[in-house]
């Protein structure tokens, strides 16, 4: 790992916090990046610990925005529902601030069966596929 530089966030310490001490609150999402590439990226913020991303500026093409996403558990409730929609909301909003960057999409989608899917989705002048629990924007 010490090649790596690690972006990251977490929900753990907010559930904490807020005094739930009982279940397993989601863990967080993460973005590795090779320190050799450490000068060409730079975190996004996200305001949100579902969502980690990192900006690449390569030298030559578009830049490219890897996001590491976590979106919630189909559970039927109406909170989760809030949840899911919030999360898609702060990918949009990704999309809509870095216009001309190529995007990746990566993490636990946990969206394949039931009312929240991605592909029910359109995200704004951006058409999304889901393959291998990746969201791929072409």
């Amino acid at each position: 790992m010490d090649s790596f530089v690690v972006v990251h966030q977490s929900a753990t310490e907010q559930k904490l916090s807020s005094g739930i001490h009982k279940g397993r609150p989601f863990g967080g999402t993460a973005v590795l990046a090779h320190k050799s590439l450490s000068k060409f990226t730079h975190h996004l913020i996200t305001d949100n610990p579902r969502v980690t991303a990192v900006r690449y500026h390569p030298k030559k093409g578009n830049d490219l925005v890897i996001n590491s996403v976590y979106l919630p558990f189909d559970d039927g409730s109406v909170e989760g529902c809030c949840v899911f929609e919030e999360v898609v909301g702060v990918m949009q909003g990704l999309l809509d601030r870095h216009l001309g960057c190529k995007f990746i999409f990566v993490g636990d989608l946990n969206v394949s069966k039931g009312p929240f899917t991605l592909r029910t989705f359109k995200f704004k002048s951006h058409d999304v596929t889901q393959e291998d629990s990746s969201a791929q924007i072409n």
